[in-house]
């Protein structure tokens, strides 16, 4: 007898999907705050003149070059670094990956080097010159413009088009599909070994009244008992389950990442003005629900973030495929197999040790699908492959396989378990 597998390869494409689909609407608008030209053809006409700067250091050298200052210019390295990014001005001070030419631009200016959060020059906003001052402020437009953008079209992220453009890619019918594949497979085996056992005892014993009221009235409660699920109607309840958690989900992470944007937005509008609140991880906590230090660059703060965001992603994507996925295929093959005549099954675990403690005394016990054994760590019943990242396997059995006693019942174990014949 073949038991129901688990499709990993196949979970795996639904992670692959599901991560696609959450990167396009939640990761991608983010991830665009680093890339200048996706930001450039969504930016409004007035801001593109602006954002049309080329991000080479060595033409910003050149542009400088031609320009001939009242002054002699000795901080075009430093300003070509500001402009690439490669070196942030934020709260007095000056991060980022320095070489030798900007290093000896910052200290000309009168910057000091601390090794103190990783390593930086401090330098006060009023000690720097006005040339250099005015392309900080110009990086610090030309981000805020980005994170604008941003959150403008998180704005515009449905979760219900998420989940709709997942359901879309037919996922749920290739899953029922090969489901169906591997339960006619499943089964010629169950009943190939099934055809070698004898059919059980006919003759028994006369009933007794009592034991005749019971049967009556387990008929009735039968009767009553709403009907079983169609497959149609599993597949529906599935895909419909799915959405919602799609949706829920993403309308989630777009409330917060909007939240994290503006928080940013705020303090990149604040910078160096007089009116600012005292306290800006106070204020940003309490108006936008993200701490932010304002003593920590804006843009790394962004790298953090986006980063937060990828991770949240690939995480919620596994448990979905996983567990929700899983789950909807193993319940497939489950009503298909009692629909088939299999109401029983044999449990079987991987026998290493990443067994759950709880499901090591299953091993081998033949059970009920509508009556499983009781999981102790997860505190309900549950079959194979039901609780997250289970690799437990479901062997289908027939009632014609099973062991009765000299009066046709099922025989067990102490445990509650079927006795194979």
């Amino acid at each position: 007898m073949r038991p129901f597998k688990a499709d990993w390869v196949f979970i795996d494409k639904v992670e692959a999907e599901l991560q696609k689909q959450f990167k396009r609407y939640l990761y991608a608008p983010i991830k665009k705050i680093f890339q200048r030209k996706e930001i450039i053809s969504n930016a409004n006409p007035k801001d593109r003149e602006f954002l049309e700067r080329p991000s080479i250091e060595e033409k910003y050298r050149r542009i400088e070059a031609e320009v001939t200052p009242k002054y002699p210019d000795t901080s075009t390295d430093l300003k070509a670094a500001l402009r690439s990014g490669r070196i942030q001005y934020w709260a007095n001070k000056f991060t980022g990956r320095f070489d030798a030419k900007v290093s000896k631009d910052i200290r000309n200016l009168g910057g000091q080097w601390r090794d103190s959060e990783g390593g930086h020059f401090y330098l006060p906003l009023t000690n720097i010159p006005q040339h250099v001052a005015k392309v900080i402020t110009e990086v610090n437009h030309d981000f805020t413009v980005r994170l604008e953008e941003a959150e403008k079209e998180l704005r515009g992220v449905d979760g219900l088009k998420v989940a709709a453009a997942f359901i879309a890619t037919g996922l749920f019918l290739e899953a029922l599909e090969r489901s169906e594949k591997d339960f006619e497979e499943t089964m010629a085996e169950t009943d190939k070994d099934a055809g070698d056992l004898p059919p059980p005892p006919k003759a028994t014993p006369p009933k007794k009244a009592e034991e005749k009221q019971i049967e009556k009235r387990e008929e009735e409660l039968a009767e009553e008992a709403p009907k079983k699920k169609t497959l149609d109607e599993i597949a529906a309840m599935w895909e419909n389950n799915m959405k919602w958690n799609i949706q829920e989900w993403s309308e989630d992470e777009v409330k917060s990442l909007r939240k994290n944007l503006k928080g940013l937005i705020f303090q990149m509008k604040n910078f160096d003005k007089k009116n600012k609140p005292k306290d800006m991880d106070k204020y940003i906590l309490e108006h936008y629900g993200a701490k932010i230090s304002e003593t920590i660059y804006p843009g790394i703060q962004m790298k953090n973030l986006t980063k937060a965001e990828l991770f949240k992603i690939e995480s919620k994507a596994s448990f979905l495929a996983r567990n929700e996925f899983g789950l909807f295929m193993t319940t497939y093959k489950y009503e298909r197999s009692k629909e088939s005549g299999c109401n029983y099954f044999r449990w079987v675990t991987e026998g290493d040790d990443r067994v759950r403690p709880s499901h090591k005394p299953f091993n081998g016990n033949i059970y009920n699908f509508d009556d499983p054994p009781y999981d102790t760590q997860l505190k309900r019943a549950v079959l194979p492959q039901e609780a997250y990242n289970c690799r437990c396997e479901a062997i289908p059995i027939k009632e014609s396989q099973l062991k009765r006693d000299e009066s046709g019942k099922l025989m067990r174990k102490p445990d509650g378990s079927f006795i194979m014949a």
